[in-house]
């Protein structure tokens, strides 16, 4: 397998959510094989509350987490204009929880088991597309203008009420 060059990797923060001990250690291992920091937490609240505080470059983010699933804090962050690519990690392999990972904003979704040579060349790959543009979260028609995220209507310019 080919080395990543140490200058796209060095410094990258990768925030690892997955509550199987083995696979958690794994991860941290190869990745900062890899030339990554990496966080690992448990639980889903926990992931959370790490990907507000640390602004991570990537998260890998099982499914199937206690405190709070993986998809409610996926969905989460991306209500939050979380916007650093996020990959799901997950047992669940049937096509809906695919679609419903990748609807709720995942990057990626790989199922386990997985292959470690390809997880990582899929963290390389995200990390090269960089962070998702944010939704637009407004829109405009003829002289209305509709900001869902300051749940306002303007009308020429006016905000409506």
């Amino acid at each position: 397998m080919q080395q990543p060059k140490p200058s796209e990797t060095t410094g990258k923060r990768v925030l690892v959510v997955e509550d199987d001990a083995s696979i958690a250690v794994g991860l941290r291992i190869n990745l900062e094989k890899e030339g990554y920091t990496v966080r690992v937490e448990a639980d889903g609240e926990a992931g959370l509350a790490a990907a507000r505080s640390t602004t991570p470059d990537l998260v890998i983010l099982d499914v199937m987490l206690p405190n709070m699933n993986g998809f409610e804090v996926l969905q989460t962050l991306r209500r939050e204009g979380f916007v650093k690519p996020i990959i799901v990690l997950s047992a669940r392999t049937g096509e809906m929880d695919k679609v419903t990972g990748l609807e709720l904003g995942a990057e990626d979704y790989v199922a386990k088991p997985f292959s470690l040579a390809e997880l990582l060349a899929r963290v390389r790959a995200a990390l090269r597309r960089g962070p998702q543009a944010a939704p637009s979260r407004s829109f405009a028609f003829e002289d209305v203008t509709v900001d869902v995220a300051a749940r306002e209507v303007r009308k020429a310019g006016e905000v409506s009420t």
